[in-house]
């Protein structure tokens, strides 16, 4: 941004005597706006890259919990969603149109992914399989994140299917 100091260089430089002085003041000025430019750009990416790091361990973290194949279908499962999102948020514009709120936003979400064209669905997944991380994203992108779940080939801990009453044993009463 253009400061004070940036104005009275300009107003300075219409004087001969003061131009020897006003050029490279201009110079320095603009050398260490770049200089702080790149620091910018450098701090972005590094907090990126970290936000991207921070996703990997929360994706470790639910594949150990429900396994490596239960992550896959969560993934896409939450691809799903996000699309039926955008839909509930237009019925949300009608409802507030007409004067009304839905009772149940969540189940609004899920409604919509009924309503979701095969083709869109298709044609969002085949967009997901083919996009790379840049440098300045915050996730991953889901090839990645799937391809790092799989490396860890966990069955996870936790199955809702299983039988077991409860997955804590039960403590013995101290006699």
């Amino acid at each position: 941004e253009r400061a004070a100091w940036d104005q009275r260089l300009e107003a300075w430089s219409g004087n001969i005597l003061l131009l020897v002085f006003v050029w490279p003041a201009k110079l320095i000025i603009k050398l260490s706006r770049f200089v702080l430019y790149l620091l910018m750009l450098a701090g972005n990416a590094l907090s990126c890259f970290l936000s991207r790091q921070m996703e990997f361990d929360a994706d470790r973290y639910e594949a150990h919990l429900a396994g490596s194949d239960t992550f896959e279908a969560t993934s896409l499962r939450l691809r799903e969603l996000n699309i039926a999102w955008f839909g509930a948020r237009h019925d949300l514009q009608s409802f507030w149109d007409e004067g009304r709120l839905p009772d149940d936003l969540p189940a609004l979400i899920v409604a919509n992914t009924k309503q979701i064209p095969p083709k869109v669905m298709q044609s969002y997944d085949k967009a997901m399989k083919f996009r790379r991380t840049g440098i300045f994203d915050t996730h991953p992108s889901d090839q990645e994140r799937l391809a790092s779940v799989q490396l860890l080939d966990t069955p996870g801990f936790y199955h809702p299917d299983d039988q077991a009453a409860d997955p804590l044993p039960a403590a013995t009463p101290a006699h």
